[in-house]
């Protein structure tokens, strides 16, 4: 067997995760891919060299998504689903129809319509996301208390808060310590008679 299709058949399998008993189907859809494929010498597909045409390709689907095949009418009943759970596997060749695999029954089906979600990850079949709406207790943030002469400024921004602190200069007078303490005394009633005007002038 050719060592291109082992290849492909192989990623194709374990990338949806896809059972190693549909090695045939990922075969038969590889060399569907590979036929569309230009050569690097002839620069054309093998398609086109046979068939004189350019291929279409607006029909490529991942192999093994999940998706849903419809149902012809004729088939169902007014209440009936129109279409069922399937999972892609390849092109049915002289038919316009793929090759989809009823993941309830388990039989491979050829249907004409068939919608594929090429997006959806295995195992998440057309789910979605579940989320926890119960409320749920956040510790505040801890702001300490600003210090004198500093300022607080708090900038939310995508749920983070940003602690911003600059000091604000102010003019303080800066009295040196006392070395003694009859300085001291002596410094305080020199600065409370200089400060106080009815005593001065009553002095």
């Amino acid at each position: 067997m050719n060592r291109s299709l082992v290849e492909m058949a192989r990623c194709m399998l374990y990338h949806e995760g896809i059972d190693k008993e549909w090695w045939a189907e990922a075969v038969n859809t590889s060399a569907w891919i590979i036929n569309r494929i230009p050569n690097t010498v002839t620069v054309k597909t093998p398609c086109e060299i046979v068939y004189q045409k350019k291929p279409q390709l607006k029909n490529l689907k991942v192999f093994g998504a999940l998706g849903y095949g419809h149902i012809p009418d004729e088939k169902r009943r007014k209440l009936d689903a129109k279409a069922f759970k399937c999972r892609f596997l390849g092109y049915e060749d002289g038919v316009k129809g793929y090759r989809v695999l009823n993941v309830e029954t388990g039989q491979v089906k050829i249907v004409r319509t068939v919608k594929v979600m090429e997006t959806t990850s295995t195992g998440d079949f057309m789910t979605e996301v579940e989320r926890d709406d119960k409320d749920e207790d956040v510790a505040a943030p801890h702001v300490t208390a600003p210090s004198r002469g500093q300022t607080q400024t708090l900038t939310i921004f995508n749920d983070e808060v940003v602690l911003l602190q600059h000091e604000v200069t102010t003019e303080t007078a800066i009295v040196p310590a006392p070395s003694h303490p009859m300085i001291t005394r002596s410094r305080t009633r020199y600065i409370e008679e200089t400060t106080d005007p009815e005593e001065a002038e009553g002095r």
